[in-house]
């Protein structure tokens, strides 16, 4: 303060005096309310650098378990769709192996009723017909069926 303004204070009295005293108040309080403002804004400060290491940390671990989950998923679908496919394929196998045996059976089935229209005389047929197909009937035990 210029040593004019003090003057002038002091030339009031005591009325000066206070008056002296508010604007040192008042001055005082808005450094301290300043530097407190700067405190509160250092610390805020860090803990906006602190939280934000620790939401990336957090991103990081989420991220690994994310990683985790979906290549987990991944390996049961893959495991699945390898099981779902082995058992198609060993359907596939079975419904063959039933073909088979229906177009066994069916042919069979003619042996024997050709085997039996030969026995009982109903054709004319080739003697060595016949005796394939007879061999071929007893190979397969439809003699008696």
């Amino acid at each position: 303060m210029n040593p004019e303004f003090i003057t002038s204070l002091l030339d009031f009295g005591a009325l000066g005096l206070f008056a002296g005293f508010l604007i040192w108040l008042y001055i005082s309080t808005q450094r301290r309310n300043e530097a407190t403002q700067k405190k509160f804004e250092a610390t805020l400060d860090k803990i906006n650098a602190n939280f934000d290491a620790r939401v990336t940390d957090m991103r990081k671990r989420y991220g690994i378990v994310i990683a985790d989950l979906r290549a987990e998923t991944m390996e049961i679908r893959r495991s699945y769709v390898d099981d779902l496919g082995a058992r198609v394929d060993e359907l596939g196998a079975r419904l063959e192996r039933i073909e088979m045996v229906v177009r066994a059976l069916e042919t069979a089935q003619k042996i024997k009723e050709a085997a039996y229209t030969i026995r009982k005389g109903g054709e004319e047929t080739n003697p060595d017909v016949t005796g394939e197909l007879h061999r071929l009937a007893t190979s397969l035990s439809l003699d008696d069926a």
